[in-house]
């Protein structure tokens, strides 16, 4: 929809027609399903205090989170001709989430912010370049200075010019000052002697104070003082002058003249000084008498003028105080008599009798110019602003073609990578800094097609690229010198399993390292229709390879439909009206089917389990006004209630969980956003006491979740806060059967997890902090010793700080060390080869455990060695040395030690990859295991192992139902095939099972595990609480698994006692910790 005739918020602008106009722009988008996002150019509710005497704009009110987290709000007029500043989405029918934007005049994002109105802000450069992004918790109005840096980009080129009299007067050596003239018509000359460039020089070494007005007046011209400006070198200066006259009373080898540089020290208060000067020898073309017609005096002016090198005088004044102008002077070496001359330049500018000439021409045509030949510069100046206080700074660089950028740690720590551009705008080299002056560096060299020709690690390391004619890589050599090969050719249609394909077929062949080959054909829009390995037949005693084949089908509209594996097992897909899967059939999942709103959310599957249940099963997603995923459920027939739709009569439109009856009845996952009272459902009754107690910015992020796995299963819960960023910094997770356990997050202003608070207050309380280097990079997991948390004044003091590990990297910013804090210290030390890869991993102090890789050219590991004191414990204390071969798949085939048969391992496999058999040997040599592999027929399933019995049996998905060869039995799983029970025969008198449960969270992340003993036969859990199990049931061992916000695994207790907490760097677990702090 678009405006037309608007009068929204018109009452807000008091001035007639002072409204921006919105006719004719965006107004609102209904999609499908009928949700709404509306546009606004200006506010439609104003935030201006009802006091404010400025009320001529409406404006919108927002904050800035300061680093000390104080709030400083601010009042804008929020207005916007050319894009929408106001956008409304609607989660629900009655709440709205807000997003707020101002641009600059390039379209360039100025502010934004959310519904909790906390603002980030962007700055650019004068060609529209992001400089600086401020977040929330980075602004700080005690410092918001910032220093000026000045690029300046030069371009030199060759300069031929010639400079023109700007002014004529004369100097006075007694005393020694100046007057410029600036002449109009008629000239202006107020000095002594018309001495408008006129020379006279009265030289009296017997009484050189007899007439001080006559002591050499010199003529003097001046020039623009910008004239020199931006010359970067002279090569060569040139004088051109023609006197008017030049009479001495001197013979001409006592004297000559003198040409010098007048050049200012401090114009401001009249400070001149005098270059050296270049002489002249004495004699010099001019008039012999004066001029009386000066019209004919041209010709002299233009063909007799004298030319006098005064290159080294210019040049020295472009790079100190710049030259004012040209003096003439007379150096003259009568020691004994009286002598005098007289110079005239300005004969024909004075006098009219002689045909005078406008000082315009005059200077033209008669005055003395510089000629200049040399080299100019042109500076473009760019004036970077480098803020001291920012979340992420750029600066650029133009001379050098440098892109630096600055993220912000935590107080002054800034990461810093800098961006080598080269002179087509494409990053030649990357640095990274782990130091002021430190950094590592990567490199891209490019050919003359701009393509990628070489890449340099840090480590120097090159691997280089060619390509065919068609800009197609050709071959790739890596830093080890082992080279793959890739090609393409071209061919009219092409027959495989599906029939021909008509037209331009491409085929590409890959050809690694050790000459494996692998093959892809595409039509001509694209599809990959077929694809080749090779591989040795299953059959060990038929020496033969095999092209391992997989074809894909397509239908009219290029949507996959069928596809055929090496085995020739055949995988199908269906869609709908819309082009969305609507089925996908597997030989050993059978079939699942799926629907979609009319905004293609997906809304309702059903497996192939369901679907054996009835045609009125199956899993259903709601999803809220955004889009976001509000419900996830589990419908089936249940007695006393009408069934369930058939699956293949629903429409795709979602269930409406807010009239459907009973619906929380069949819920598994329920998601709030935005406020709690958007839940829609009762359950969220077990709000944490401490929820409300602070602002927990939940608009616009998750609230909470309930979930469960199974229907009959009790609810467990997920609490969460945020903070201005909407990072997660308080979640109360509330597991079923177990009380509330809480984490609280500090983040730095990289958005990178700094502290975790584990249970703050209780007896299990814990705290654990990750250190970063100055590259950004983790530099350690830090525990804190004290057992309760810290306050402000503690949280950095060392003596408080366990480290548990440590990193160092090597230039490539790959583990080059990591130590552990044991109570025996660990170090590992890790290299690389030239292609990065690990080949030799070792324990520097106790020597635990260390091995050695060697690797194929194609990167399959050929050798293995394991060494350390490890060994000790063992049945076998031997170094154990593996060789490894693989099939031209890439497959592992064996596996040899060193010493005969001992230790090896034999595999097969079939043409899908299917294991046909393994043979392990024992320390002796003999056969320790000879597995055959028998699957049911036309599948992957596997049937059995050994002998000639099903050992193995599956559900309608595929899943293991029964391991009779294990002794896993009757394995239930829930909507998302993920185990929830298995029952184990216990190989005892009297017979007894053991059950084990299993339960998940809404992300299918392991929350609890319970067993139980029973003598009963045939074991089933009814439901419900779990630590309620059937009469006769007993413990054996209850886990809850308490995961933080990111879902990984934070601790582990057996019923109430703690077993341990795992230490995460980033998402590796690197340790665990007992409740005595033990690693």
């Amino acid at each position: 929809l678009y405006f037309k005739n608007d009068t929204l918020g018109r009452y807000l602008y008091p001035i007639d027609n002072s409204k921006p106009s919105n006719e004719g722009k965006l107004k609102s988008i209904i999609d499908p399903d009928g949700r709404i996002t509306n546009y606004y150019y200006h506010p439609i509710v104003s935030d201006n205090p009802p006091s404010s005497e400025d009320v001529i704009r409406p404006r919108i009110k927002y904050f800035k989170v300061l680093d000390n987290t104080n709030l400083d709000d601010t009042l804008q007029v929020w207005e916007d001709s050319r894009k929408p500043v106001i956008i409304y989405n609607y989660p629900t029918s009655n709440y709205k989430l807000s997003d707020y934007n101002t641009f600059d005049p390039s379209g360039n994002v100025l502010t934004s912010f959310q519904s909790q109105r906390y603002a980030s802000t962007f700055n650019y450069d004068k060609i529209g370049r992001i400089t600086k992004v401020m977040l929330p918790y980075d602004f700080n109005f005690s410092d918001t200075s910032y220093t000026v840096e000045i690029f300046i980009d030069t371009t030199f080129y060759p300069e031929d010019t010639v400079i023109y009299s700007a002014g004529v007067g004369h100097y006075f050596n007694f005393p020694q000052n100046y007057n410029w003239f600036i002449t109009g018509n008629p000239p202006v000359d107020n000095g002594p002697y018309d001495s408008l460039m006129y020379m006279y020089i009265d030289y009296d070494p017997v009484d050189p104070d007899h007439d001080p007005n006559r002591k050499n007046i010199l003529p003097l011209f001046s020039i623009d003082e910008n004239s020199l400006q931006n010359f970067d070198n002279i090569d060569n200066a040139f004088l051109d002058f023609y006197p008017s006259r030049f009479t001495s009373t001197m013979n001409p080898e006592d004297y000559k003249i003198v040409v010098k540089t007048l050049n200012a020290v401090n114009p401001n208060t009249g400070q001149y000084t005098l270059g050296n000067g270049v002489e002249i020898i004495n004699q010099i073309n001019t008039n012999s008498e004066p001029i009386t017609n000066c019209n004919g005096a041209l010709y002299f002016y233009q063909n007799f003028y004298n030319t006098v090198n005064i290159t080294n005088a210019v040049k020295s004044q472009i790079s100190v105080s710049p030259m004012q102008g040209i003096l003439f002077d007379l150096d003259t070496e009568v020691t004994s008599y009286r002598r005098n001359a007289i110079m005239d330049f300005t004969r024909c500018v004075k006098y009219y009798y002689l045909g005078q000439i406008d000082f315009s021409s005059w200077k033209l045509k008669y005055a003395p110019k510089i000629r200049i030949q040399g080299t100019k510069f042109i500076i473009d100046t760019t004036i970077i602003r480098n803020y001291k206080n920012a979340s992420i700074r750029y600066i650029y660089d133009d001379i050098n073609n440098r892109t630096e950028v600055y993220s912000k740690l935590a107080g002054d720590q800034m990461v810093r990578n800098d961006y080598l551009f080269d002179g087509f705008y494409k990053i030649k080299k990357t640095r990274k800094y782990k130091g002021k002056f430190k950094y590592d560096s990567t490199e891209t060299k490019y050919n003359f097609l701009d393509l990628n020709a070489e890449s340099i690690d840090g480590l120097n390391n090159t691997t280089k690229f060619s390509y065919d004619r068609f800009k197609n890589q050709k071959e790739t050599q890596n830093a080890d010198n082992s080279i793959s090969y890739d090609s393409v050719y071209h061919q009219n249609s092409y027959n495989y399993s599906f029939g021909t394909i008509s037209g331009l077929v491409s085929i590409k062949i890959y050809k690694d390292e050790t000459d494996r080959i692998f093959t892809k054909i595409y039509d001509a829009v694209g599809n990959l229709r077929r694809e080749i390995s090779q591989a040795e037949d299953p059959d060990p005693s038929t020496p033969i390879v095999n092209n391992l084949v997989t074809d894909y089908n397509y239908d009219a509209l290029y949507r996959v439909t069928q596809v055929r594996t090496p085995a020739n097992k055949i995988i199908s897909y269906s869609y709908d009206g819309y082009s969305r899967k609507y089925s996908e059939t597997t030989v050993d999942a059978g079939i699942k089917k799926y629907k979609y709103d009319k905004s293609d959310n997906l809304t309702y599957t059903q497996d192939q389990v369901q679907n054996n249940i009835g045609r009125n099963t199956y899993t259903f997603y709601t999803y809220d006004g955004i889009e976001r995923v509000r419900t996830v459920g589990y419908l089936t027939p249940r007695e006393g209630d009408s069934p369930p739709t058939d699956f293949d009569d629903l429409t795709g439109e979602q269930i409406d969980i807010a009239t459907e009856s009973n619906v929380e009845d069949f819920l598994l996952t329920v998601n709030v956003y935005d406020t709690l009272s958007n839940a829609g459902v009762s359950l969220f009754s077990n709000v944490p006491s401490d929820y409300y107690d602070v602002l927990n910015n939940t608009k616009g992020n998750l609230v909470a979740t309930a979930y469960r796995t199974l229907l009959n299963d009790t609810w467990s819960f997920k609490y969460y806060r945020y903070d201005a960023r909407g990072r997660v910094i308080r979640m109360w997770n509330l597991i079923s059967g177990y009380s509330t356990k809480v984490f609280d997050y500090i983040y730095n202003s990289s958005n990178q997890l700094a502290y975790v608070k584990y249970q703050t207050g209780e007896n299990d309380f814990r705290m654990f902090r990750q250190m970063l280097d100055s590259a950004g990079r983790l530099q350690s997991v830090d525990l804190w010793s004290p057992a309760t948390a810290p306050d402000t004044n503690e949280w950095d003091a060392p003596t408080n700080w366990d480290k548990i590990t440590g990193y160092g990297y090597n230039q490539n910013s790959l583990i080059s060390r990591q130590d552990i804090n044991t109570n025996t210290p660990i170090l590992y030390d890790f290299v690389y080869d030239t292609r990065n890869r690990i080949t030799e991993f070792s324990e520097k102090n106790a020597e635990i455990f260390n091995y050695k890789l060697s690797y194929q050219p194609n990167s399959n590991i050929s050798n293995q060695i394991l060494d350390g004191s490890y060994k000790n414990n063992m049945s076998n204390n031997e170094v154990l040395e593996f060789n490894y071969t693989y099939d031209k798949s890439n497959r592992l085939l064996n596996a040899d030690f060193y010493d005969g048969t001992r230790f090896d391992v034999t595999n097969r496999y079939d043409y899908d990859g299917n294991f046909t058999s393994m043979a392990r040997y024992s320390s002796f040599g003999g056969v320790l295991d000879n597995f055959a592999y028998v699957y049911n027929s036309g599948t992957n399933k596997l049937q059995r192992v050994t002998g000639t019995g099903t050992q193995f049996e599956y559900d309608g998905n595929g899943n293991l139902k029964n391991d009779y060869l294990a002794g896993n039995l009757n394995i239930k799983y829930d909507h998302r095939n993920l185990i929830t029970q298995v029952t184990k025969v216990l190989t005892q008198f009297p017979p007894a099972n053991q059950v084990t449960l299993y339960r998940f969270d809404e992300e299918g992340n392991r929350t609890r595990k319970v067993i139980y003993n029973t003598s009963d036969p045939d074991p089933e859990f009814p439901g419900g609480e779990l630590d309620k199990p059937p009469s006769g049931w007993d413990l054996v061992r209850d886990e809850f698994y308490i995961r933080g916000a990111d879902g990984l695994e934070f601790a582990v207790y057996n019923s109430y006692d703690l077993d341990y907490y795992n230490v995460w760097a980033g998402s590796e677990n690197v340790a665990k910790i007992t409740s005595n702090n033990d690693i």
